[in-house]
């Protein structure tokens, strides 16, 4: 499928080649309890600001940007764990990514 879409076969079993965002910040829970829910237009939304999707066809996409959940709905978290990280080119982006994606999840 790789090449057949014009691209390098190669770099499929080599991740560590792939290009990476400049800016990137890890996301913490506030609290401890259960994630209940993500709101997944809220996090549609922030992949768009970052770069990572868009508005409009002609809008240029960033292969760098991105959004990792290192959690789920339904996961017990801890203060302070680790839940998403933001990956962007946009430093100017960064700081209300990282407040947005926090405020799209829920905790009980």
């Amino acid at each position: 499928m790789v090449v057949a879409q014009g691209g390098d076969p190669v770099c499929i079993g080599k991740p560590e080649s792939y290009p990476q965002a400049k800016f990137k910040a890890d996301i913490m829970a506030k609290s401890s309890g259960f994630i209940s829910d993500i709101n997944a237009l809220e996090i549609g939304h922030i992949a768009v600001m970052i770069g990572a999707g868009r508005h409009c066809s002609e809008d240029i996409i960033d292969p760098t940007a991105g959004l990792w959940f290192h959690r789920k709905v339904g996961d017990k978290v801890e203060t302070n764990d680790v839940i998403a990280t933001v990956y962007t080119e946009r430093k100017e982006k960064l700081d209300s990514a990282v407040e947005r994606v926090l405020n799209a999840f829920t905790f009980s």
